[in-house]
């Protein structure tokens, strides 16, 4: 399988009863990236210089978005690329208004802004420095690209890596429906898993439901890619992914029994003390709720 490094998200309203409101996110210090303290003085200056502005929405208690302050943010190519942007660091906690002005409840997120704060385009999920810069392209080029990209499907509409590449520009956008269909087929024409690409299309999709809401069927997807996985720390992700959404689809029994089947087979897994914790808390909530 391809593993894609890719970490999507964690879910706001299934998460906060893990963290301590208290417990402040520590402002990335990248040498020549050029933090603003808030929001507003990002968009001051950015009014001054014309630069767009950059807003990363993060939460101390999210392992997706200490990857992002831990290896993105430090990656040299990163930094030179960002030195055109005003940066903001926003903690989920501290600013949660702005995470609801901004219709935020994923982690990490980044947003673009222009000057004076209207969203251009966003990136949900961490990714690696090498893929992040090549989202990052998308947003700067906007609709071009997107015209370009329907332009080139009439060509390449039998390319898997290309439908691929065509889905993460639209599930970037938000427009998810068009993603699904794109990863459905290149899943489709890879089902032997030859390319590396059906395994990566179905965590794509589950990405997509998740993202939008579908958080019953994105459990759905999630687990079965977690049970059928060669057992890597994609699978181990797919696991947790599948038991916050269902969480979040109000489905506290399946959510328990999702993760302590990742316990399982991961005792000392990447998110084995996270999959304890949540555990624990769904069945206190469970207790207090009799």
């Amino acid at each position: 399988m391809k593993t894609r490094a890719i970490l999507p998200v964690c879910i706001l309203a299934v998460l906060f009863a893990f963290c301590s409101r208290d417990r402040e996110i520590t402002q990335p210090q990248p040498p020549a990236i050029d933090w603003s303290g808030t929001l507003d003085e990002a968009k001051i200056e950015a009014q001054k210089t014309g630069r767009s502005i950059l807003a990363s929405f993060e939460a101390y208690w999210c392992p997706w978005s200490r990857l992002l302050r831990e290896s993105l943010y430090v990656a040299p190519a990163v930094i030179e690329s960002l030195s055109s942007y005003k940066c903001v660091a926003i903690d989920a906690d501290r600013d949660s208004s702005l995470c609801r002005e901004y219709d935020v409840n994923l982690y990490p997120t980044i947003i673009v802004m222009d000057p004076y704060g209207g969203e251009l385009q966003r990136i949900v999920g961490h990714y690696p420095p090498q893929e992040f810069l090549r989202q990052l392209s998308y947003v700067r080029q906007g609709d071009q690209v997107l015209r370009e990209m329907f332009r080139k499907e009439e060509q390449s509409r039998d390319d898997p890596r290309f439908l691929m590449d065509f889905g993460n520009l639209l599930r970037n956008m938000g427009t998810y429906d068009a993603a699904l269909l794109r990863y459905e087929r290149a899943g489709q024409m890879d089902r032997g898993n030859k390319l590396g690409i059906s395994e990566e299309a179905a965590f794509a999709m589950a990405e997509c439901n998740m993202l939008a809401g579908q958080f019953g069927e994105a459990g759905n997807r999630f687990k079965v890619f977690a049970e059928a996985g060669p057992g890597n720390e994609q699978c181990e992700e797919a696991a947790i992914l599948a038991a916050l959404c269902y969480q979040e689809a109000k489905d506290r029994k399946s959510a328990i029994a999702a993760l302590e089947e990742y316990l399982r087979g991961n005792r000392d897994g990447v998110f084995s003390e996270f999959a304890r914790a949540r555990i624990a808390a769904l069945k206190g909530a469970k207790t207090r709720g009799r």
